[in-house]
């Protein structure tokens, strides 16, 4: 059998039956998928405005690019799927293959009122044993900081951040990426954390043995009495409170919520440092968890940030570990930095708004 026949043929047998209540999942011709999408964009994304590249690029660069399309060979592998409710489409994906065994997930939308209701990553589950049955390696995707409604479920079934854009066309967008296979999805863990999962790659013989040695080192601890009590330095670390003692103003993408990603921007020297990562953990006014990613303090790391809040008098005692560091060099850069944050920012700006 063919590989686009097994792929017909998985995708048959996973949308088969309704992926959740009602809901079927149905596989249409681009152009009946085309006309759903719009309308479904229209009321999903209604603020967004749309890029006329005809006045971008000329007519016959246009016409390049269609030939660089063409150059590369036979169509791809490609899902169009519209979510149906009985006569009702509540919402519709595009997902295509890519070079290099990657599948990528070019449109993912459920519309408003049908949100939070559990039909995406029941649709999800269903695909990622499509791409796991055909052998696709990985699977890609991008969208808008605040589109929790996809976002949420892939972060939830591990999907990680891998990076951000700014697209001509759409903005601020979050990069996804989920490997398929399980031992894949380890030596990503260890390539982006640097702190975990060392021995068990060397161990199995996919890493050699002088890679990643001591690679479970590298964290630090620290701690501050800080005036403020627990649930103002709570909110200091989960909401647009943070540009009063770390972000930049106005930069501040933050939602409290686990699984839910972040971004912002702290500004030093005149330089810009993007900043992101996601909520692992959060206990009210106890703890708060987050991975924590920089160019060029964590060298692309997606090291782990944990505060710990103790009720200390009227105030609190803050304990903050950071691992994952890539070596011994980031990790005292930043034990420095977070002593001086503690002490002379976070302190400062809700000490003295508390006293």
């Amino acid at each position: 059998m063919s590989i686009r026949d097994r792929f017909a043929v998985e995708t048959r047998h996973a949308f088969a039956t309704p992926v959740t209540g009602n809901v079927v999942a149905h596989t249409v011709p681009r152009e009946e998928w085309m006309a759903a999408f719009k309308t479904l964009q229209a009321v999903a994304f209604p603020s967004e405005s749309g890029v006329d590249y005809g006045r971008v690029f000329s007519a016959e660069t246009l016409q390049d690019h269609a030939a660089l399309d063409a150059a590369l060979g036979a169509s791809p592998l490609e899902h169009y799927v519209l979510l149906r409710d009985g006569a009702q489409t509540v919402g519709c994906f595009w997902g295509a293959q890519q070079q290099y065994a990657r599948y990528y997930m070019v449109f993912s939308i459920i519309a408003p009122e049908r949100q939070g209701q559990g039909i995406y990553t029941a649709f999800l589950k269903r695909l990622l044993t499509v791409l796991d049955a055909v052998g696709f390696k990985e699977v890609t995707s991008r969208h808008h900081p605040d589109n929790n409604a996809v976002l949420v479920p892939k972060l939830k079934l591990g999907f990680t951040i891998s990076g951000f854009e700014v697209a001509p066309n759409y903005g601020l967008l979050i990069h996804l990426r989920r490997p398929v296979t399980e031992a894949l999805r380890t030596l990503y863990a260890w390539r982006v954390d640097g702190s975990r999962h060392g021995r068990e790659l060397r161990a199995a013989g996919i890493v050699n043995e002088q890679v990643g040695e001591g690679d479970d080192a590298y964290e630090l601890t620290c701690e501050h009495d800080m005036a403020a009590p627990p649930d103002v330095l709570f909110r200091a670390w989960t909401t647009d409170h943070f540009d009063k003692w770390f972000a930049a103003p106005g930069t501040v993408l933050m939602r409290a919520e686990v699984g839910a990603p972040y971004f912002f921007e702290a500004r030093f020297e005149d330089q810009r440092h993007p900043h992101y990562g996601r909520f692992l953990k959060l206990e009210p006014d106890r703890l708060v968890q987050m991975t924590w990613l920089t160019e060029a303090g964590t060298q692309g790391a997606e090291t782990i940030l944990t505060i710990e809040l103790i009720p200390n008098g009227a105030g609190t005692r803050l304990r903050l570990t950071h691992a994952g560091f890539r070596d011994a060099a980031a990790r005292t850069a930043h034990a420095e930095a977070w002593s001086v944050a503690l002490a002379e920012h976070l302190d400062v700006a809700f000490g003295a708004e508390e006293a």
